[in-house]
């Protein structure tokens, strides 16, 4: 019988520093004949946001979610990842979640306040990206990036094999999609929504589907910054949260492409927060 799991997840590149300090990845846990398994729920960014740490995500990924008795939170902190595991009806967390329906053109985005003691754990080894901070730095300074380079993460996919070598484990793999791109803008009844291209290089296939990125961010970073050596200070102004990922979509000429909430959006989920909480904005 199988009776405990390891996660195990890749993430590469430069922008890992980033990816290690915010990015999450939601994983259910389900039983089957092989022993417990787990699926990708989506992904999201840990934020300081009205004062309020928590997860930003897409709305659908926050709505589903609630259908779990028990989510296993993926991050990467310093050293070894690790998983935690929350019941996203605790009554000391809460979701506010936008009332669209899903498909390209909705409203879809989410905040989830999580558990005091699984938001304890996280704060131990991970970092809360300060939206707040956003606002006063970039908002009322007027400072944006000169060199911008666009990036979207999430934890796209999973496969599980048994360690035969002890059969008590399930290892279960999960990739953490790092990809830059190109992005361009549909507006949606006054709300906007980015359309983020991935530049994949030629050795490199397109995936058949970015499923389990909902929820990922659309990060808006300083190329000068990408090419910092590992380990050297990053400024406050040398990345952005722009957006969020939510749907995927086949461009005109066939390939994939990620349809994200902007920053007008992300900045009413804000606006909403900071209301709901009492929070006076910047």
């Amino acid at each position: 019988m199988v009776n405990e799991q390891v996660v195990e997840v890749d993430i590469s590149d430069r922008s890992k520093e980033i990816a290690a300090s915010y990015l999450v990845g939601f994983i259910g846990f389900r039983d089957d004949r092989e022993g417990k398994r787990t699926v990708s729920l989506g992904s999201g960014t840990l934020v300081k946001m009205a004062g309020v740490r928590g997860v930003l995500t897409a709305g659908h990924v926050a709505i589903a979610l609630k259908d779990e008795e028990r989510v296993g939170i993926v991050n990467f902190g310093p050293g070894k990842f690790q998983t935690l595991i929350f019941n996203p009806n605790d009554e000391d967390g809460f979701s506010m979640v936008s009332d669209e329906e899903n498909g390209p053109g909705a409203i879809d985005i989410a905040f989830i306040r999580l558990p005091q003691e699984t938001e304890r754990q996280l704060a131990v080894n991970q970092a809360f990206w300060d939206m707040d901070e956003r606002i006063r730095l970039v908002y009322e300074s007027g400072k944006f990036l000169d060199d911008p380079v666009h990036v979207v993460m999430g934890v796209i996919g999973e496969r599980s094999d048994h360690d035969h070598s002890n059969e008590k484990y399930v290892n279960s793999w999960y990739e953490a999609m790092m990809h830059v791109g190109s992005v361009d803008s549909r507006a949606v009844e006054n709300d906007l929504i980015v359309i983020f291209r991935p530049n994949l290089a030629e050795s490199i296939p397109a995936p058949t589907s970015y499923g389990g990125t909902s929820g990922g961010p659309l990060w808006v970073m300083s190329q000068q910054a990408l090419h910092k050596v590992a380990g050297a200070a990053w400024s406050k102004f040398d990345f952005h949260i722009f957006g969020v990922a939510f749907y995927e979509e086949l461009s005109p000429d066939g390939q994939l492409q990620i349809l994200c909430q902007g920053p007008r959006v992300v900045d009413w989920l804000y606006e909403r927060l900071a209301e709901e909480v009492g929070f006076k904005v910047p």
